[in-house]
């Protein structure tokens, strides 16, 4: 269960990093 947790909290983490380099792209763009 831990194993899973962490998985999830990783995708999560990926996730949010994309949206805000994405955020960035479009401020400097």
């Amino acid at each position: 269960m831990n194993l899973t947790k962490t998985h999830y909290e990783v995708i999560k983490f990926v996730i949010v990093g994309g949206m805000n380099t994405l955020n960035y792209y479009i401020v400097y763009l």
